[in-house]
């Protein structure tokens, strides 16, 4: 008889407990019921060839000189989920519940002017190669990826460029960031993987930034 009373009074606190749970979740009277934001979906569109790591040219009077492409493997990070749960979390109305199309999401390091700076002083005995960075030698049209202008790298290390391009209700978006490591990103004991991750958190900001802007009628 106890073991049924100690039952039925454990099936009744249950019971209570549930009934309260299901008050507290549901909307109260009159409300409507939170609806999450739609979310973005992304249709992956990029070439084949910038899905791998690509090192450039070996040539020196090259503008592919040195540029480095950072493939998906190599990255330690899904580019493509990561630039989705940026453009969720910005709650951008004009591309809430879209779809996106990326064409172009390339990572670079970029250390070709200071391997020719370093080439400079050893065959013109120059001691001072601290002098600011003059950005990529060659025009942007004329490189693969990976260039940077005169300034836009703004610690001694090799700049990491990220692009990214997307299309949204037909329009192209582009846009470029130039992330400046505080420790040299090309060799493993600095934690490359920290750092790109690091560059492609800035390129998504940029990329919301620019897609928050009004556009042209």
């Amino acid at each position: 008889m106890r073991d049924f009373d100690s039952c039925w009074t454990t099936a009744l606190r249950t019971s209570a407990l549930g009934l309260a749970v299901a008050a507290c979740a549901a909307p109260a009277h009159g409300q409507e019921p939170v609806v999450p934001p739609a979310q973005v979906t992304i249709d992956d569109r990029r070439p084949p060839a910038e899905r791998e790591s690509t090192s450039g040219s070996h040539l020196i009077t090259s503008c592919d000189f040195a540029v480095h492409q950072i493939g998906d493997r190599e990255l330690k990070l899904d580019r493509v989920a990561a630039l989705g749960d940026a453009l969720n979390a910005a709650g951008l109305p004009d591309v809430a519940g879209r779809q996106l199309t990326l064409m172009h999401y390339g990572v670079y390091i970029n250390p070709a002017e200071i391997y020719r700076r370093g080439a400079r002083s050893i065959a013109f005995h120059e001691h001072d190669i601290s002098k600011q960075d003059p950005g990529s030698r060659c025009n942007q049209d004329q490189m693969s990826g990976g260039w940077y202008g005169p300034g836009e790298a703004t610690t001694r290390f090799a700049p990491i460029v990220v692009e990214i391009g997307v299309v949204i209700d037909g329009i192209r978006h582009d846009v470029r960031s130039v992330y400046s490591p505080d420790r040299d990103p090309i060799y493993r004991g600095s934690n490359p993987p920290a750092l790109l991750a690091q560059a492609v958190r800035q390129a998504e900001e940029t990329l919301v930034r620019s897609l928050q802007q009004p556009r042209s009628p």
